[in-house]
């Protein structure tokens, strides 16, 4: 992020929060410039608005990069969307992705139907061996017990 959008962005927090309005807000605008140089300005956006809806008092660093990760992570999941409907296939139902349990943890693969193919090119394929699938028969999403995947 630039100086000005940080001060922006100060300026809209203040905004926020009546009791620091007309207040020097410099060393704010610094630290944030030091702690959040690297952020994109949207994510951080988008972020500090969410940290509104809950905080009562200003949000310290902690607070705005724990708002971060959430906003991340969820941009994160939304990956994994259908975009692509393969309408018969039996092991994404379309999403083009397969999840599976592997040592406690969700695993993902590219599934080889068409949406697969399409959506997931950096994804490595369910059924490559040297992926580290260990599948113990379950996808995670719903937990059912599925045969016919072959990872």
């Amino acid at each position: 992020m630039t100086g000005e959008q940080i001060k922006e962005l100060v300026k809209l927090t203040a905004g926020n929060y009546p009791n620091t309005q007309g207040k020097d807000l410099t060393e704010t605008s610094k630290l944030w410039k030091e702690v959040f140089a690297n952020t994109p300005y949207e994510l951080f956006k988008k972020s500090l608005l969410r940290t509104f809806d809950k905080a009562k008092f200003w949000p310290s660093v902690a607070d705005l990069k724990e708002a971060i990760d959430l906003v991340s992570e969820e941009r994160d999941r939304e990956t994994f969307t259908a975009r692509v409907k393969a309408r018969n296939c039996p092991n994404c139902n379309g999403i083009g992705a397969v999840s599976i349990i592997q040592d406690g943890e969700e695993r993902w693969g590219k599934c080889l139907c068409a949406a697969g193919e399409a959506e997931y090119k950096g994804l490595p394929a369910a059924s490559v061996v040297q992926y580290p699938f260990k599948s113990d028969g379950k996808l995670a999403a719903s937990g059912e017990e599925v045969e016919a995947l072959d990872f």
